[in-house]
């Protein structure tokens, strides 16, 4: 990058990349140190504490604003397993959402999931059969199926469609590029991925791992997060694709990405071989 100074390109880092929510004087002005002279490693820790204090800044507009929930912290989410169909005609996604979560506190017995309002609840399951649940705005409380205290597991399905709002970057959209063709695609950061699927929506607690499956129409494919493990043919005319992910991850970086791509396919082969 000729003529750029590491002064610029740590302004570019810190302030592009936290999507522009950190104006480039509170980056400067964030310590006293001699941006000129930082090191990568300093530059990204600054980025870190950055988006942090911006994650938690945006985080109680949020919660001000009424839009997200206030008791998340008596779970810890484990695993979700996740099967989406989109319907790229209507614009509607149908989706079925397992959470598996352990209890943080003793005499659990109602979990707070993030999911906006607008998005039909078709039924909340657990092991035993249907939960009721409340709804205030963009939060729904489920009853669970006991009571369960600090480091036992719970578990419920989640069945749910509607047509998503964007917001933020981006959330859920359907879109028609400029060549004509379809693009289904999602952004959550930050706090948008309750724009689309049921979840605890928040960066502070990345499930273990998950299972994705996509259905989509027989023209499209998508890509998503983690390893591709399968592609299935589901009907006459669409196919689902079988994503998994082995290493935390926080819920706003689950994503798809829909179209009639072309697919090529090449080989890594690490330190030649060895």
């Amino acid at each position: 990058m000729p003529n750029c100074s590491r002064l610029t390109l740590g302004s570019l880092l810190l302030t592009g990349l936290l999507g522009g929510f950190v104006a480039a004087s509170a980056v400067t002005a964030a310590d006293n140190r001699d941006w000129d002279k930082a090191t990568p490693a300093e530059i990204h820790q600054e980025m870190s504490r950055q988006k942090a204090r911006v994650y938690e800044s945006h985080r109680e507009a949020q919660l001000q604003a009424g839009l997200g929930a206030l008791a998340q912290t008596d779970y810890d989410v484990r695993f979700y397993d996740i099967f989406i169909r989109v319907n790229d005609t209507t614009a509607i996604i149908y989706g079925r959402v397992l959470m598996v979560a352990d209890a943080t506190v003793d005499a659990l017995t109602s979990a707070q999931v993030d999911l906006y309002s607008n998005m039909t609840i078709d039924s909340i399951v657990g092991p035993a059969g249907a939960l009721a649940y409340s709804r205030a705005g963009n939060v729904v409380t489920v009853t669970l199926d006991q009571t369960y205290n600090t480091g036992q597991l719970f578990r419920f399905d989640f069945y749910y469609h509607g047509h998503p709002t964007e917001g933020g970057f981006q959330a859920f959209s359907f879109v028609t590029n400029p060549y004509g063709k379809k693009v289904i695609s999602s952004l959550s950061e930050p706090y948008y991925a309750r724009t689309w699927w049921p979840c605890k929506d928040r960066p502070d607690d990345k499930a273990d791992s998950f299972n994705i499956a996509i259905e989509v129409d027989s023209g499209f494919y998508c890509g998503s997060n983690g390893s591709l493990d399968s592609t299935v043919i589901s009907s006459a005319n669409s196919h689902t694709f079988y994503w998994s992910v082995r290493y935390p991850m926080a819920s706003y970086l689950f994503s798809v990405a829909i179209s009639k791509y072309q697919v090529w396919y090449d080989k890594y082969i690490y330190n030649g071989g060895l």
